[in-house]
């Protein structure tokens, strides 16, 4: 066997650009993140990009591999987080507004704060498409270290930002009343490069145009379709944004595009029966329920189809903050209590569950307004914050009740499998890119274990964490 390097000398290499063209991993325990046994004093060889051997110590090493001593450490698949906003602080808009013409770099900066701490694959499931794809190529060009990007664009059906579906009040007041010192004109061109012509305006079209439309988006960059299910608009989520058929026809012709549907926001039992009849690929938020947890029935079929659910449970931590916040207010305790019964049932029943965040990245102003209004704790158990969102999602799972290999598949391997990425991704398997991270402690034995990261590697490439972020935007101090 090679001489095995310190790590300290590896990271100083890698920190420089250095890049070997082969590296071997030894002596670590293996968490392959297919569900079969972890192999201890393992073996992994990376070619360029991707792994081409994954065994025991007794794994032949390429000459002139470069090793890298594990030993007493853990190897894990590089961690894929769903439910993202790349472009999610909006509330107050300071961001919009200070940032306008450069959500692009938002983005980034978010991205490459979740890669900082282990997830190699993001999912954004809402933003502004135009920014989105400058971003994703520049990632993917390699001009910027960062996660790698997958995103819908906007929420098929729902406005932008500065609209009544992310703005507003039961009372119907007009959103002048929440952000008064914002022109209408700024809103509305804000709304507009988030809402790419697949907004609300929808609702008013006819089948064929609406055809129309969703085959320009569908073939505009975007990797998916996240399409509406209840409405986004507040004490209205009751209701279904399209009817029935309409949701067909977007699905189908997303489909004909060859692009996956995933169904946001499925409110309620209803709302996910529907989606399931139309032929929605994952459903986001299947945790979430309006009228009280979701019914035996439709928890077990669910799981007896094996529909990718993404999931968004909360800490205990964070439904004890909400519960001392929300006293008296209806109907969001209820909707806390439904959801944490929701995620507890799926789990359970064995349904395939993804890790979904809600994560965003948010400025210490915007962070600070939240804590003021008692609705964000100060760790970001609420307020979820990439870089540090899977955490508490994977804590959160724990305490659900969620076995720990269930959950390290949900950030993984469940997640490049419903998107159709395994080919790729998910698992530490020969073939797969040369996504891991590195733990000094087992992740199996508890879940803030996943945050005792030694190294990540995305693509073959060893990431200096602590040149991360490369431009300190919404990571800077408050102001």
């Amino acid at each position: 066997m090679k001489a095995i390097r310190t790590l300290a000398a590896v990271l100083a290499l890698s920190a420089g650009g250095a890049h070997a063209e082969q590296i071997a991993l030894v002596g670590g325990t293996i968490i392959a993140g297919t569900g079969s046994p972890p192999i201890e004093r393992g073996v992994i060889v990376i070619d360029d990009k991707r792994i081409v051997a994954v065994g025991d110590r007794s794994a032949k090493i390429p000459a002139g591999a470069r090793t890298i001593d594990v030993s007493g450490k853990f190897i894990i698949p590089g961690l894929m987080e769903t439910g993202v906003y790349l472009v999610g602080d909006y509330e107050p808009a300071d961001t919009l507004i200070r940032y306008e013409g450069r959500y692009d770099e938002l983005a980034i900066e978010g991205a490459q704060m979740a890669l900082k701490e282990g997830v190699t694959t993001l999912v954004g499931i809402w933003g502004p498409r135009d920014d989105l794809i400058k971003a994703r190529t520049l990632i993917d060009e390699g001009a910027v270290p960062a996660a790698r990007l997958y995103f819908s664009g906007n929420v098929v059906g729902y406005d932008g930002p500065m609209s009544v579906d992310f703005l507003g009040d039961d009372a119907g007041m007009a959103i002048e009343t929440f952000e008064p010192a914002i022109s209408r004109t700024f809103m509305d061109r804000v709304n507009k490069r988030f809402t790419q012509d697949v907004g609300s305006e929808l609702l008013l079209l006819e089948p064929g145009e609406i055809r129309q439309r969703i085959h320009a988006y569908a073939n505009s960059g975007v990797d998916f379709l996240a399409l509406g299910l209840s409405a986004h608009r507040p004490w209205a989520h009751q209701f279904s944004v399209f009817a029935p058929t309409t949701q067909q026809l977007i699905v189908e012709e997303a489909h004909r595009a060859g692009r996956l549907v995933v169904g946001f926001s499925a409110f309620s039992s209803q709302a996910i029966d529907d989606a399931v009849k139309a032929g929605v690929d994952i459903i986001y938020n299947c945790d979430f329920s309006v009228g009280g947890a979701h019914s035996p029935q439709m928890v077990a079929l669910l799981a007896k189809r094996q529909i990718p659910c993404a999931i968004t449970p909360n800490t205990d931590s964070a439904e004890k903050h909400y519960r001392q916040q929300l006293r008296g207010t209806e109907p969001l305790l209820p909707f806390i209590d439904g959801m944490a019964r929701n995620d507890q049932a799926l789990i359970q029943a064995g349904a395939m569950t993804l890790m979904a965040t809600n994560g965003a990245l948010y400025s210490a102003d915007t962070f600070a307004t939240w804590q003021q209004r008692g609705v964000a704790m100060s760790d970001g158990q609420t307020l979820k914050v990439l870089g540090s969102s899977h955490f508490w999602w994977l804590q959160a799972a724990q305490e659900k009740g969620m076995a720990p290999m269930a959950a390290l598949m949900a950030a993984t391997r469940n997640v490049a499998r419903a998107f159709r990425l395994d080919k790729d991704l998910g698992t530490l398997e020969r073939g797969r890119l040369a996504d891991l991270v590195v733990l000094d402690r087992n992740p199996l034995e508890g879940a803030e274990n996943y945050r005792s990261i030694s190294i990540v590697m995305k693509e073959g490439r060893i990431i200096d964490r602590d040149a991360l972020p490369t431009q300190k935007l919404l990571t800077a101090p408050a102001r």
